[in-house]
């Protein structure tokens, strides 16, 4: 598998992706990604900012996710807890993962895990001290990949700009430096 920088002609597939990823989360009853979100507009623009990569194999896609290392504001204000690095948005040290999604044809073959590793090496070649990521409190599947890879359960975070019915999110942070 390749691990690269997605390009602008691999919108459509990244949709599809994301599209197989919205399905197998309605299937286990959560609302994350049902409203839309997220939408082809803002998979674009992380293709043209050059933070949304994919893995491929033999020439398809099988999985994709986004990694920022601006900041996420919305981790400013963490409840019922603490990050393990003291880092905000404006001065960021970490990376952040968002829209993490593996196609239906590459479920179970470690897709998601690869992703992960790919993502931790760059972080620490940029010189970054961890890696933060939240998921739906009900998104068991990506909570249980999380905890195995060694992220910890920092807290919860709110989001409001998907829309959905919860705005909670579990947040996760793993030392990478």
């Amino acid at each position: 598998m390749i691990f690269r920088h997605a390009r602008s002609e691999d919108l459509s597939g990244v949709m599809q992706i994301l599209g197989e990823g919205r399905a197998t989360i309605k299937r286990l009853g959560i609302d994350q990604w049902q409203l839309g979100y997220p939408h082809e507009e803002i998979v674009a623009e992380d293709i043209r900012q050059r933070r949304s990569f994919v893995l491929e194999d033999n020439g398809a896609l099988a999985g994709t996710a986004v990694a920022l290392f601006t900041g996420e504001p919305v981790y400013d204000a963490i409840h019922g807890g603490a990050w393990i690095t003291t880092s905000s948005s404006q001065d960021p040290t970490y990376c952040t993962i968002h829209r993490v999604a593996v196609g239906e044809g590459f479920q179970g073959h470690g897709v998601a895990r690869r992703l992960f590793a790919e993502i931790e090496q760059m972080t620490k070649e940029r010189g970054y001290s961890s890696i933060r990521i939240d998921t739906h409190p009900g998104n068991a599947p990506m909570r249980g990949l999380l905890a195995s890879l060694g992220y910890e359960e920092c807290g919860i975070i709110y989001i409001d700009h998907a829309g959905e019915n919860t705005p909670e999110r579990i947040a996760y942070e793993k030392l990478v430096g």
